[in-house]
């Protein structure tokens, strides 16, 4: 493959020249000693030229030659566009040329090589330069068609002319614009002095103020979601909300003092910070971006989702469903030993937190109170239970997030915003930025602090009442369920139990008419470096929240395919949940919120790549982290390919019937379920419409607005209740 400025000074010394009329097909038949049966065709020439590129490309390659991946022809390509986008370089006749030479090889996979041979690379250029003569109007894209196409690469390039104009260092390289470091480092400080001066209060009250349009009441959170179009433009760049409150909640003892030049100040805070997130290249702008990863781009993309993630939106639980949370989770704690030390019970702390959330009296904005307010709520707790409990909770003003300046930074787990929900301000004032975003804070708070005192084994004893907080809930609303372990016996191939892929725990299992619905319930945290985009953290990550809880789900499928019954052995005695020829769904929950890889589409497009696919990097670093990665991987392609058996197509959906949804996002589903039939209905109901939002919640809501449309269709007198798109 060749470097950018070396393909272009080929495609320039190349000068195509047919000697015939291009309207002649029988004379340019014989120039390219085409055999004819009297009948020609202009197609024909062009397939013979697309031949003839393929096999230059290829017969060129050798064992003793270095290869370059046909892959690098979408970089070079990209390469191509955001010259054009970033510098006004002409993209024509090279980008006609390049797609040329792609379309002649569209049937190759990403990791065929091709030549580095520049003889071959010219006698492939002239034939495309040639084809393009034969058509002219094929990849003849003007400058406004070449915006439509690639309108996130132009958002891009304005984003860097926008810190170019402004003195930063940046290049091109592959495709993707790149800032030093350094001048990361200069912007982002300059970025957070302007919020100081603007002052974080004032600043985080702007913010969520301009987020009110997209609560939704009936989820208590905000929809922060990809908002792409059929029509993209680069008006169309999301305020990246997530790393703008990160860094507002760092100065929130700013003086409030009227400045002479405020909102010029409040636009270049905007202004710098959108252009900044438009730099990272992670927004979508054109709906079809979602449809498909390409296998290439794999390790990038995951990346892109999760900073987006981070820097658009943030973690959030529903308030109502906290305390709950917070008592079905740590319920374990009064019978540990070492919860003797503490000043404060579970009780305690989720009395506090109901209280806390009662004083917002239901705004989700930042809220400013002082410990008297407590005190008063919460006249019989002891003032010791109480100052114990704001430590456990609160972050010195001073400290919180010290050091965070990047999107991609990851601050110490202490100063972390996102492990305390309170920040301690002066004379006894605290400072609650948001009831769903820092409701996940209360839990990790409660957790750290725990680690501290019962050690490692604290993390366990969660996972273990996280199974039974889902049982919980789930026969709260009606549901009955099994759950137990198994020990399968006989198949008719004569295994037996001493298979160890083939025994294990079924943390519960609901059963309808036509459906059983295996559930694997895990506490797998999505955590920090993952979220930043890092890879191997990421990646590592995915493999165990999502592989690994799949790979069981799909052993037990195997045990009521092969057998005909899962038998399970509990408390409550032995029951043999019986297949009789019904559908299997496998459902994977974990604590944490995932982001955009709990959306179906996704997760279902993630899980096959990984399984079926496979990943591998350059990066000898993170190439180690990924042979683990691949190991899980193999083992669940084993185990899906025997539940299919021979006669099935493995890349047919193969997890179509799996969900991966997080604790507070099936609280979410379970508010209009009523027993076992309606949990079915309501796990499928994001199952096969998409918005392409990547976000569970909006899709879930969406849906649900689109049932009861149809509903009030049928009773029209009833359809002019719903109108706000976020009404509850």
């Amino acid at each position: 493959m060749l470097a950018e400025e070396h393909f272009r000074d080929l495609v320039d010394d190349i000068k195509p020249v047919i000697p015939c009329d291009l309207n002649d097909l029988q004379s340019l038949y014989a120039h390219y000693n085409l055999p004819s049966d009297g009948y020609f065709s202009t197609s024909v020439v062009s397939d013979h030229l697309s031949q003839k590129i393929s096999q230059i490309l290829l017969g060129a390659v050798n064992g003793s030659m270095k290869g370059q991946v046909s892959i690098e022809l979408s970089f070079l390509k990209k390469q191509i566009v955001m010259r054009y986008f970033l510098d006004e370089v002409d993209y024509q006749p090279y980008w006609a040329v390049l797609n040329f030479i792609s379309s002649s090889l569209f049937s190759l996979s990403d990791d065929t090589l091709l030549t580095d041979d520049e003889t071959a690379w010219r006698s492939a250029i002239e034939f495309a330069r040639e084809k393009a003569l034969l058509n002219p109007s094929i990849f003849d894209d003007p400058p406004d068609r070449l915006t439509r196409l690639h309108s996130r690469e132009r958002a891009v390039a304005e984003a860097a002319r926008y810190f170019r104009n402004r003195k930063c260092q940046l290049h091109l390289d592959m495709g993707k614009i790149v800032m030093d470091d350094n001048e990361l480092e200069r912007i982002t400080q300059e970025l957070d002095s302007k919020i100081r001066i603007y002052g974080g209060r004032r600043f985080a009250e702007y913010l969520f103020d301009k987020m009110k349009p997209i609560f939704c009441p009936s989820q208590e959170r905000y929809h922060l979601i990809r908002r792409p179009t059929t029509a993209p433009s680069p008006s169309q760049r999301q305020t990246p909300f997530g790393y703008l409150i990160n860094l507002s909640v760092k100065h929130l003892e700013s003086r409030r003092i009227v400045l002479p030049n405020q909102a010029k100040i409040l636009n270049e805070i905007l202004e710098t910070a959108t252009m900044l997130a438009g730099l990272f290249d992670v927004q979508p702008y054109h709906f079809a971006e979602n449809i498909q990863i390409p296998p290439h781009r794999f390790i990038s993309a995951v990346s892109e989702h999760a900073l987006f993630d981070r820097i658009f939106a943030f973690p959030q639980w529903r308030p109502s469903d906290l305390t709950g949370i917070l008592r079905g989770l740590f319920k374990w704690v009064e019978a540990d030993p070492g919860s003797a030390v503490l000043d404060w019970t579970i009780e305690d702390a989720a009395t506090l937190v109901e209280s806390i959330i009662r004083l917002c009296k239901g705004n989700n904005e930042p809220h400013f109170f002082h410990v008297s307010l407590l005190r008063r709520e919460l006249a019989n707790m002891p003032e010791q239970t109480l100052q114990a409990l704001l430590t456990v909770f609160s972050h010195d003003a001073s400290e919180v997030n010290h050091g965070f300046l990047s999107p991609v930074c990851v601050p110490q787990r202490c100063r972390d915003f996102m492990f305390k929900p309170l920040v301690k301000l002066n004379a006894g004032e605290y400072c609650l930025m948001s009831s769903s975003g820092c409701a996940p804070a209360f839990y990790e708070a409660i957790a750290m602090a725990l680690r501290d005192i019962c050690g490692q084994s604290t993390d366990k004893k969660i996972g273990d009442s996280l199974e039974q907080y889902v049982r919980q809930v789930l026969v709260k609303k009606g549901i009955t369920l099994v759950h137990g372990e198994y020990q399968f016996r006989s198949i008719p191939d004569g295994r037996c139990a001493k298979d160890k892929h083939l025994r294990g725990d079924c943390d519960l299992a609901v059963e309808t008419a036509d459906t059983i619905i295996l559930f694997e319930v895990k506490k797998q945290p999505f955590t920090r470096p993952s979220r930043a985009g890092k890879s191997g953290e990421l990646l590592h990550d995915l493999a165990k929240g999502f592989v690994r809880g799949h790979k069981q789900l799909v052993r037990q499928a195997i045990i009521l395919k092969e057998s005909g019954s899962l038998v399970l052995q509990s408390d409550q005695g032995e029951y043999e949940l019986q297949s009789n020829g019904r559908a299997v769904e496998r459902v994977f929950v974990t604590l944490d919120d995932y982001g955009a890889f709990q959306d179906q589409v996704l997760a279902n497009g993630l899980l096959e790549f990984m399984t079926f696919v496979g990943i591998s990097s350059e990066d000898q670093g993170l190439q180690k982290k990924l042979e683990k990665v691949r190991s899980e991987c193999l083992e669940l392609r084993e185990c899906l390919m025997r539940l299919l058996g021979p006669s099935e197509r493995p890349f047919d959906r193969p997890f179509f019937n799996c969900r991966f949804i997080s604790l507070p996002q099936l609280l979410v589903m379970l508010d209009e379920v009523t027993c076992n039939e309606s949990l079915r209905q309501s796990l499928w109901r994001t199952r096969s419409v998409s918005y392409g939002t990547r976000d569970f919640y909006a899709e879930h809501f969406y849906n649900q607005q689109l049932r009861r449309q149809h509903d009030n269709r049928m009773r029209p007198s009833l359809s002019s209740k719903i109108s706000d798109p976020h009404a509850p």
